[in-house]
């Protein structure tokens, strides 16, 4: 399946045991893989869960579909969706606390709150 390469010996082929009730030959008959989840089953043995060939293409159109989606609802693009998350992760943070610090400022009785720094 692949060469070992953490252990030094990188010229000795490993084989680990892929099963979902099908068996093949080689690896190149499950085509596309992609994983979806892993999680430890015992010590030194993974669980994986992926889907392969023609279920794999369609799960990941229907992510390529979702990332499109989100990238127009926030009028960016796909390769700019995390940066823009994040982006506005940080704007909600920001007023969170000035909301906090309005209140507060309302609470002990003036009548304006300071002026938070504009964020750029």
């Amino acid at each position: 399946m692949g060469q070992d390469l953490e252990s030094g010996n990188g010229d000795k082929p490993y084989s680990v045991e892929l099963c979902g009730g099908t068996h093949v030959y080689r690896l190149g008959d499950i085509g596309l893989f992609t994983i979806l989840s892993e999680s430890a089953v015992a010590s030194g043995v993974r669980r994986i869960e992926a889907l392969t060939s023609e279920g794999a293409r369609q799960y990941l159109s229907r992510q390529a579909d979702l990332a499109r989606e989100a990238a127009a609802t926030l009028k960016t693009s796909p390769a700019e969706l995390p940066a823009r998350v994040a982006q506005l992760a940080d704007e909600r943070r920001r007023l969170e606390r000035e909301l906090s610090d309005a209140k507060r400022a309302l609470g002990a009785g003036r009548s304006r709150p300071k002026a938070a720094p504009k964020a750029m």
